[in-house]
């Protein structure tokens, strides 16, 4: 009986420990992407750096060419979207206008106030752009 209670005892304190760390792991990873979300263009830029300086053990110097290169490369597609976001918008409007068909009431009022957000943050403007040089 006790080294069933024991067995027992250490396999609540594992499970606890299994639950508590997969919670942490997914707060850590939901408020990492909600900062990135949030945090647009700039935002990407920097995790970009800060990993590739990691991965490949970049200096000063290398990290500072990095960042500019990944900028540059970053403010062209940024230019490229808003040229051809007029286009872009409608696909993506017609594939929501496709989803809303399928849902539920209820869930299309839920689907419109997501997708509503989700083309507020999806919209390029020239001030992002300007934004990437001054960060």
């Amino acid at each position: 009986m006790k080294m069933t209670k024991l067995i027992l005892a250490l396999s609540l304190i594992f499970l606890s420990g299994v639950v508590a760390g997969s919670a942490a792991t997914g707060i850590f990873v939901q408020k990492r992407i909600e900062k990135i979300m949030h945090g647009g263009p700039a935002s990407v830029r920097d995790i970009v750096v800060v990993r590739l300086a990691r991965k490949l053990n970049l200096d000063a110097a290398q990290t500072k060419h990095v960042r500019e290169i990944v900028t540059a490369a970053q403010r062209e597609t940024l230019r490229m979207r808003l040229a051809r976001q007029d286009e872009l918008t409608r696909v993506v409007d017609q594939a929501a206008l496709a989803i809303r068909e399928i849902l539920h009431p209820g869930q299309q009022e839920d689907f419109e106030e997501l997708y509503h957000g989700f083309r507020q943050k999806w919209r390029v403007t020239e001030e992002q752009i300007s934004s990437l040089d001054a960060q």
